[in-house]
């Protein structure tokens, strides 16, 4: 007997406690409906506080809090971005809801939604600090990526987008601990690397380079590279077209006066 009143009991007070968060919940959508319909007037146009309160609260069953301070960060706009965001709306809610408005600039880009659905916060800073050069960057390095640009100011996010672009950082596959390097020492690290670059295609001076990044920042150590790579640098630079084009005619010539020979023969021969 004591055991059924002692369950008539727990599921009265569960049905009591969901109903309180029941009508807790309807009293922020609706005080969120009516703070929208007052800021945002114009975006709200159409809407009512009842339809508005019925699309926070489904906004708040979804994203929860978080969903909530999106709404009252960006305005009703918020209800588009996370829609279009699909499986990624979490993601979303939670960029809209810490940065507001300024976060639009990543939920409009899948790519870079994508980024930040992936790698986390440190992504999200290094694209709204770096836009436009950031996003391919961590698609490719991805953590390492991210806590390097979020070190450096935009000449020197530049710089690692064109080391990027010219293999420097895929070097040796060890693009995870250059990326460290950029990260540990911010704009100076990248602006050595930046000058230095062509040397970092010799395995000698990348490896040197990574086990004392430092002493080569700071001076106390010089990066030397092997005289055969320093060839074969100098080589890679040369532009090859004119020689190949002189080989080439050069060969036609020695054709043309081979066959010519060839025929003054044979007319001798018939003679």
């Amino acid at each position: 007997m004591m055991r059924k009143h002692f369950l008539f009991f727990l599921l009265s007070a569960c049905l009591l406690g969901a109903n309180a968060a029941a009508a807790q919940s309807g009293v922020v959508a609706r005080e969120t409906a009516e703070f929208l319909m007052k800021r945002f007037g114009k975006e709200a146009a159409g809407e009512t506080v009842e339809s508005l309160s019925k699309r926070v609260a489904s906004v708040s069953s979804k994203f929860g809090d978080e969903g909530v301070e999106a709404l009252r960060k960006v305005g009703p706009a918020a209800f588009r971005y996370l829609d279009d965001a699909g499986e990624m709306a979490p993601t979303a809610a939670r960029l809209l809801s810490r940065y507001g408005d300024e976060a639009s600039y990543i939920v409009t880009r899948p790519a870079s939604l994508r980024a930040v659905s992936q790698y986390g916060d440190e992504a999200a800073e290094a694209i709204l600090k770096h836009k436009g050069i950031a996003t391919p960057l961590i698609d490719d390095f991805g953590e390492a990526g991210a806590k390097a640009l979020r070190q450096v100011d935009p000449q020197n996010a530049r710089r690692l987008a064109g080391l990027a672009k010219e293999g420097v950082i895929a070097t040796g596959g060890r693009s995870a601990e250059l990326l460290g390097v950029a990260a540990r020492f911010g704009n100076r690290g990248v602006a050595f690397i930046w000058r230095n670059k062509w040397k970092f295609a010799s395995a000698a001076a990348l490896t040197a380079f990574l086990a004392d990044p430092e002493g080569f920042i700071e001076g106390a150590k010089k990066l030397t590279v092997p005289m055969a790579d320093i060839v074969k640098h100098l080589l890679s630079q040369v532009d090859w077209s004119p020689v190949a084009w002189a080989g080439g005619g050069l060969l036609g010539l020695l054709g043309v006066t081979g066959a010519l020979k060839g025929r003054s023969k044979r007319r001798r021969a018939a003679a």
